[in-house]
């Protein structure tokens, strides 16, 4: 792609602010759109969606008449003609904006959908043509049509749906498909909720118009500016606008929930007395595995208090003010970790390695999971951890475990890949494998556990993972259009690997440069200046080249993926 950089004349713009009108020219296009609203549409505008005749106001010069032909581009039929009367003192014109003018108004017949010009020709007294100026519009008043329903876009974990979810965790965004606009094309989306007062509000929605898919992340969908009261019910949808303005919605009726009850009370079952006694760290165990359990209240329970608000997940027992959820714990813990789920998708969990205790006599300890490192068979390296990504086709054949020391035999897992044994007193073993990847993308993680022998077989479990991950397809330059008036090139990237749930930032392209060459060979390498998310998997982003010399150039865009 090529393009210039002009200076530009500032007397242009003084210009513009003193205008004089002494030829024929449209000042707008007033009309009650198709949903009823008055339009004053600039004569430069593409699309209309007059749902009410279209008035024609013109500016004209004193003594003058205004001669207007409408003509139908796809078969070059004419429309419509007409003339003013004489534009006089007293056609004086003061406009909506306050701004004045002479000239005429002139109403045109029913157009019908499609693409027309139009010629606006000044006529002097004695009917000779002195001035012209053409304009083109396409008329369209058909909105966007929405073919499919809303769907409730999971993030990961459980609960949530589109009846009722949060800002976060659970739900990953609110989304239509295949949304289409055949005539101007699609221009924008709204995601709007409506409280039970009627209150509507709204903020701006993802559009990527050339897959058809709108759609409002999580922390938009259920954010505090749409819904400012949480717990609440609410009517939410989207409103997708076409070019010409025309519009089109979809709604559901939605509870949300940004909140999580504070009452969780920790306790641990005293082996010795077999009370549950709240949990303090550094306290003393007698028994390893631990039994464990959550108190809360019963009334922040949807299993009780009869709304949709609220925990809704495994209930061991209950009594007249709290429910219990009892879990086991092998102390100490690496990976292990228990969720608390309510019904909108939101979570807390507890990281069973932040459990500090002290073993009683003869109370051993579990095994405990260091890390992993990986060999690559043709590069012929090792990671640093337990993630392995693939940039290109190559095999892994070699994994270390390393684990702290104990008195028993330890058997380290690579589930579906291989074992090892770890001997007493020793802190690692290695496992053999032949794992390849050469093309595609993917991501597979491999549980990895870590667990004691003999005696000690009911200590340890899962303790990481092998992480797995691929991606050998390079994301694609839709193009590169440059601005000379604002000194900008705009370059739109899609990568069709991202994908909308929790994952998306495995595959996700965010190193992006452009590349100007002059007429002299001279390179110069442009970081972006901003880059706007459109979609899940469109970025436009903005290059500044105000910085250069005036000249022509030759660009040339980059996008990596991760």
């Amino acid at each position: 792609m090529k393009f210039c950089r002009r200076p530009l004349i500032v007397a242009v713009y003084t210009a513009l602010l003193f205008p004089l009108y002494s030829q024929a020219q449209l000042y707008n296009y007033s009309y009650t759109d198709t949903r009823g609203t008055k339009v004053n549409a600039e004569p430069t505008r593409e699309y209309l969606n007059p749902g009410s005749a279209i008035t024609l106001n013109l500016i004209s010069g004193l003594d003058r008449y205004e001669r207007v032909t409408v003509t139908r581009s796809s078969d070059n039929v004419q429309m419509f003609q007409s003339v003013t009367g004489l534009v006089t003192v007293a056609d004086r014109i003061t406009a909506a904006d306050g701004s004045e003018y002479y000239g005429k108004s002139m109403t045109l017949p029913v157009l019908g959908e499609g693409t027309f010009s139009l010629k606006s020709e000044t006529l002097d007294n004695k009917s000779n043509v002195v001035a012209t100026t053409s304009y083109s519009f396409s008329i369209d008043i058909t909105p966007p049509v929405l073919p499919d329903p809303m769907q409730w876009i999971r993030a990961g974990f459980q609960y949530g749906s589109l009846d009722i979810f949060g800002d976060r965790t659970a739900t990953q965004a609110i989304s239509l498909s295949n949304v289409s606009d055949a005539r101007s094309g699609l221009d924008k989306a709204e995601w709007f909720a409506i409280d039970s007062s009627g209150v509507r509000r709204t903020v701006n929605a993802q559009l990527n118009a050339l897959t058809g898919v709108v759609q409002a992340l999580a922390a938009v969908a259920a954010g505090s500016t749409v819904a400012p009261v949480s717990p609440a019910y609410y009517t939410v949808g989207f409103r997708v606008y076409d070019k010409a303005g025309n519009w089109t919605e979809t709604s559901h009726r939605s509870g949300i929930d940004r909140t999580i009850p504070s009452y969780i009370q920790h306790q641990v079952r005293n082996a010795k007395t077999g009370v549950w006694e709240d949990y303090v760290p550094g306290m003393t165990i007698f028994e390893n595995p631990v039994k464990f359990r959550y108190k809360r209240l019963k009334s922040d329970s949807t299993n009780f208090n009869g709304t949709d608000f609220g925990w809704v997940d495994q209930i061991t027992n209950s009594d007249n003010t709290y429910f219990y959820t009892e879990a086991t714990v092998s102390y100490p813990e690496t990976y292990m970790y228990y969720e608390l789920h309510t019904k909108a998708g939101l979570n807390v969990n507890l990281q069973y390695k932040t459990l500090k205790f002290t073993p009683g006599n003869g109370v051993a300890e579990a095994p405990r999971y260091l890390s992993g490192q990986y060999h690559f068979r043709d590069a012929n390296t090792w990671t640093s951890s337990d993630i392995v990504r693939f940039t290109g086709p190559d095999c892994v054949d070699l994994g270390r475990v390393n684990v702290e020391p104990r008195s028993y035999v330890q058997t380290a897992t690579i589930v579906g890949i291989g074992s090892c044994n770890v001997s007493v007193g020793e802190s690692s073993c290695q496992v053999s494998m032949n794992y390849c990847k050469t093309s595609g993308k993917g991501y597979v993680p491999y549980q990895i556990h870590i667990r004691g022998t003999g005696s000690y077989a009911n200590l340890g479990g899962l303790q990481s993972h092998f992480y797995t991950y691929w991606d050998m397809n390079a994301p694609v330059i839709n193009s590169i259009v440059s601005s000379p008036l604002d000194k900008t090139v705009v370059m739109l990237v899609t990568d069709s690997d991202v994908t909308n749930d929790w994952t998306n930032y495995m595959w996700a392209t965010n190193i992006f440069n452009l590349t100007l060459k002059d007429t002299s060979n001279k390179v110069s390498t442009l970081s972006p200046k901003n880059v706007t998310v459109l979609n899940y998997q469109l970025k436009q982003v903005t290059f500044d080249y105000s910085a250069l010399p005036s000249g022509k150039y030759t660009a040339t865009g980059a996008a990596t993926d991760t």
